[in-house]
């Protein structure tokens, strides 16, 4: 598939060639897409970003391909547009631990202290319905305290563990 987009002249060339080959039954995979995603990517950040949108549409419901949209956009620096899918990582996750972390970690990583301290307070101390981050607790109190440590003038200190 890569080879037949690689003809392709132009940009719009190649689109054209992409949107015919999405039609097929046998590009229906996470491979596909990945693989078009990162051809498309040299083209500009945002043509490989509209092939992961075809994917988001086709495939929202299923963890694993979120998963994979998640990675591969916050590898090329959509950290706004990986937060939206890992929040509906967790929506269709809600017992999921590493979600819980990942959301925080990409609030983190988009200026989002306060939603991301809010969020490490509810997995330090357990406070959410039916999750038991006990397993991840050292994982999440060291990145808290990062957290802490390189945002402390942005992040409200209340009910903060003082050990942190």
């Amino acid at each position: 598939y890569i080879a037949e987009l690689e003809k392709a002249s132009t940009l719009d060339g190649a689109f054209v060639i992409y949107n015919n080959q999405r039609k097929l039954a046998e590009t229906r995979n996470l491979a596909y897409y990945l693989a078009v995603a990162n051809f498309f990517s040299r083209w500009g950040e945002t043509h490989g970003y509209s092939v992961l949108a075809d994917l988001f549409e086709q495939a929202n419901n299923n963890p694993r391909i979120l998963k994979a949209i998640a990675f591969s956009l916050e590898e090329d620096g959509h950290l706004v547009q990986a937060s939206y899918v890992l929040e509906k990582l967790l929506q269709l996750k809600p017992d999921n631990i590493q979600a819980y972390r990942d959301v925080a970690r990409i609030y983190a990583r988009t200026n989002r202290f306060n939603l991301a301290a809010t969020l490490y307070k509810q997995m330090i101390y357990n406070t959410v319905p039916n999750v038991n981050f006990e397993p991840i607790h050292p994982i999440i109190f060291n990145e808290f305290r990062h957290l802490i440590a390189n945002h402390k003038r942005k992040i409200n200190f209340k009910n903060i563990p003082n050990e942190l």
